[in-house]
């Protein structure tokens, strides 16, 4: 939301959130494997992860409030999208996931 529909830094990089919650990436997690996905599970710290989901839910409805109607039928600039894969935000081989956000 924050990319996409407001131009602004995303949750994850306005507090030290990945150090909080033990993880060494910033990409939204689509795409990973079965490994990967063990390896998070067994290394993230769950108090932290509750924490970070609490701010972006603040965020996000902070975003949201601020839209007008109209505003939710708008295409999204390809530069946020291109922001998206320069920021780690989405996986390389997550491309179908920015093509989605797009529309």
């Amino acid at each position: 939301m924050n990319i996409l529909v407001s131009d602004k830094q995303q949750v994850l990089q306005t507090t030290n959130w990945l150090e909080k919650m033990n993880i060494p990436f910033t990409h939204s997690g689509n795409d990973m494997n079965e490994e990967e996905v063990s390896v998070l599970s067994s290394k993230i710290d769950f108090n932290s992860l509750l924490e970070y989901r609490e701010a972006v839910g603040k965020q996000t409805q902070e975003v949201i409030s601020l839209l007008s109607p109209g505003q939710f039928r708008m295409k999204i600039e390809q530069n946020r999208i291109k922001q998206l894969f320069d920021e780690n935000t989405v996986m390389k081989n997550s491309k179908w996931l920015a093509e989605y956000w797009s529309k």
